[in-house]
């Protein structure tokens, strides 16, 4: 992006070229204008297209912005990590659920039950555990929401965040889930009554 814009005595911008400079020429250039002197409404005009052409470059040269860049790449890092960890967590929980209960289950299909109602009970039975967890980390979130301020800019009580977060550990929890529950589901009535 080019400006062409001509301040007399005080900045000539026709020859900047905005998409291609860095924040430290701006800053050698803008440091010489005089902003207590009143110009015409064209070279007010021209100082406001010269300031605000390129925020993108002096923004990003900011330390303040490189700061909130990385607690923010931290975050997500952690929360990745955080998100991985529960769903391993959960699908160990269930899978040795679903290995103290085979009796249970064979005894179940023995009597008539279908694989979709074991997986039903299975996923129901986790569903509470679930269900609890996400209320708490919403609570949570919410009461330590003055706390996460001091590190990010935005809100933890935003709706459509807390939506998303919790449709997506729901997602996580139910493919957790389902392995086991299928394992469950597949065992052979006899060989699970068998079982001790």
């Amino acid at each position: 992006m080019r400006v062409n814009a001509v301040l007399p005595g005080v900045v000539d911008t026709s020859r900047m070229d905005v998409s291609k400079s860095n924040p430290n020429e701006w800053k050698q250039r803008t440091e010489s204008i005089p902003l207590g002197r009143a110009g015409t409404p064209e070279e007010i005009a021209a100082m406001v297209v010269f300031l605000c052409s390129d925020q993108g470059a002096w923004i990003t040269g900011q330390q303040e912005y490189g700061q909130q860049r990385l607690v923010a790449m931290l975050f997500g890092i952690f929360s990745i990590l955080a998100l991985a960890l529960a769903a391993v967590g959960l699908y160990s929980v269930v899978s040795y659920g679903v290995a103290t209960r085979t009796n249970e289950f064979g005894i179940r299909m023995a009597l008539g039950a279908g694989a979709a109602d074991i997986v039903r009970v299975v996923l129901s039975s986790t569903a509470m555990n679930v269900g609890a967890g996400l209320a708490a980390g919403i609570l949570l979130s919410v009461i330590f929401d003055k706390l996460a301020k001091k590190w990010v800019a935005e809100s933890s009580r935003d709706p459509l965040i807390l939506a998303g977060v919790t449709l997506l550990l729901m997602l996580a929890a139910t493919m957790a889930c389902l392995v086991p529950a299928r394992r469950a589901a597949a065992t052979d009535p006899m060989e699970a009554l068998r079982c001790e």
